[in-house]
């Protein structure tokens, strides 16, 4: 079993043959060579509170609905690709504010992220 974190791995001694921890890290060379803005963020209007994942069903897409709705002063980018089936995502994607981008290279991430007001971890 592989664990992301301290509290894990303390968590799920007792249950696993084999644990080992592998902290979540970054890739700061990827993120570090800021390249041209694209056009697909700068139209955004700012402040924009961003996300870049992969949107399975581990986020909470009602939270993000609620804040999203209430707080129309602010945009919400999420990049990456989409594979939730959650039925509330199709909401999100009906909210004027909320921008989901798609899939970017890795090499381009430092780019977008570097033009989030906020980054989130919507869990």
């Amino acid at each position: 079993m592989f664990v992301t974190s301290r509290q894990l791995l303390n968590d799920k001694k007792s249950v696993a043959k084999s644990i080992y921890f592998t902290p979540n890290g970054v890739s700061l060379s990827d993120l570090s060579a800021l390249v041209e803005l694209s056009p697909d963020i700068e139209s955004i209007p700012k402040p924009i509170i961003g996300c870049a994942a992969l949107f399975n069903n581990r986020y909470d897409y009602r939270m993000i609905r609620n804040v999203a709705s209430s707080r129309k002063d602010l945009s919400f980018v999420f990049v990456g690709n989409v594979t939730t089936r959650d039925p509330t995502f199709p909401q999100l994607e009906q909210l004027r504010n909320v921008h989901f981008l798609g899939h970017k290279s890795r090499s381009s991430l430092g780019s977008y992220i570097a033009n989030f007001d906020v980054c989130l971890i919507p869990w």
